[in-house]
């Protein structure tokens, strides 16, 4: 008698990378289940992908195109303090030509990742902002696939990023490849 058996390996932690959205005063919402709405105001049209020395400006209508929930931290920043909150993303949508976004997201009571440990000790939560001193605000979002330095093709980020330094172009292809 022969036994066969097959065994499927994944590997512990799944690539990833952070992408950085900047903008400027925000506004939330409460909603059912401690689902709030937040909105910011004057986004800056690009997003940041970054990992280690890698980084390369993305248009930020990439953002329609990503599955969601993911894991975010949200920056509130003031002339007085900072406020930093970690964020499941459930949704989130471009508004007014994408000068501003609307993002649905609860608050995240555990954070099994990586890319964004360093900012757990200063989670303050959602409900201790005080946004009528914000000026500005910071997203950070942990991004799921290859990785720009391993995932993907070091060489064809960097051809990509000199002829296209503002981030349009080829970059999807080298870090979905």
């Amino acid at each position: 008698m022969a036994l066969l058996t097959t065994g499927v390996s994944i590997a512990d932690e799944t690539p990833s990378y952070v992408a950085y959205i900047q903008g400027g005063e925000a506004s939330i919402t409460d909603g059912t289940d401690e689902i709030i709405e937040l909105t910011v105001r004057d986004i800056v049209p690009n997003l940041y992908v970054s990992e280690k020395d890698y980084g390369i400006l993305v248009p930020i209508d990439i953002m329609k195109t990503l599955t969601y929930p993911l894991n975010a931290v949200l920056l509130f920043s003031g002339t007085e303090d900072e406020s930093t909150s970690l964020v499941e993303i459930l949704n989130l949508s471009l508004i007014g030509e994408n000068k501003d976004i609307t993002i649905k997201a609860k608050p995240l009571e555990f954070y099994e990742g990586e890319r964004l440990k360093s900012f757990q000790s200063d989670n303050t939560g959602l409900n201790t902002i005080n946004l009528t001193t914000t000026s500005f605000t910071g997203i950070y979002i942990e991004l799921k696939g290859n990785s720009i330095e391993n995932g993907s093709d070091p060489e064809c980020v960097r051809r990509c990023h000199e002829r296209y330094p503002e981030g349009n172009g080829c970059w999807k292809q080298c870090i979905y490849r």
